[in-house]
């Protein structure tokens, strides 16, 4: 599948679909769209974020893929739920955190 319309900012580019992910080839010299690095405007990729501790993490790692903070029962988010990778390999906000919901917490008595 040929695509132009990823990669160039106000350039010809000629673009070629390889297994999900965009490559560019240079018809003319020029710079890349926001979010694809030279030599052949490969999609930015943010580094991968761990789970909280006592949650989980989903989503994807490139330009504009969003990835969702949830934590397991019995324990709260405090922080950003979604952060997105942004076109400098960047996340939005900051690492959310997962605490103890303490008024769920049941004592037993012996």
């Amino acid at each position: 599948m040929w695509l132009d319309s990823q990669c160039w900012k106000g350039r010809i580019a000629v673009c070629l679909l390889v297994f999900l992910s965009i490559r560019c080839s240079i018809a003319l010299s020029g710079g890349c769209n926001d979010g694809y690095y030279s030599p052949r405007c490969d999609r930015v990729q943010c580094p991968t974020i761990p789970a909280p501790e006592n949650g989980a993490v989903t989503g994807g790692t490139f330009y504009q893929n969003e990835v969702q903070f949830t934590c397991n029962h019995g324990y709260q988010l405090i922080g950003d739920s979604i952060r997105t990778c942004q076109a400098d390999g960047t996340w939005t906000g900051a690492d959310p955190t997962c605490i103890g919901n303490y008024n769920d917490i049941s004592y037993s008595s012996e």
